[in-house]
């Protein structure tokens, strides 16, 4: 889990990125994770935004990203395949929200 500014599709954007074997799927450590990774981007990075792809056909992955706020805002073309050998792949984004100090 974490920030990186590869994203797949050559953006510098700061994208999300996680992995999660098996056997934790389904427990919430996906959506926990994603969501203090988001916070630490925001208020400790002070990045503007975020943003992340999954494989087309990761539904749960989707639902992960749209829980944590992020917006379903078109499709990117890959540089290299998905994990299932796709060329395109949903783009999710989120924007820095107000923070109190």
């Amino acid at each position: 889990m974490g920030l990186d500014g590869r994203t797949g599709d050559g953006s510098e954007e700061p994208a999300l990125g996680y992995w999660l074997g098996q056997p934790d799927w389904g427990n919430g450590y996906g959506r926990e994770a994603a969501a203090a990774v988001i916070d630490y981007g925001f208020r400790t990075l002070g990045l503007e935004t975020i943003r992340a792809y999954t494989d087309p056909g990761n539904t749960a992955s989707q639902k992960v990203l749209l829980h944590c706020g992020l917006k379903n805002v078109g499709e990117i073309e890959l540089l290299t395949p998905t994990h299932h050998g796709e060329r395109r792949a949903p783009l999710f984004r989120i924007s820095r929200p107000e923070l109190s100090a």
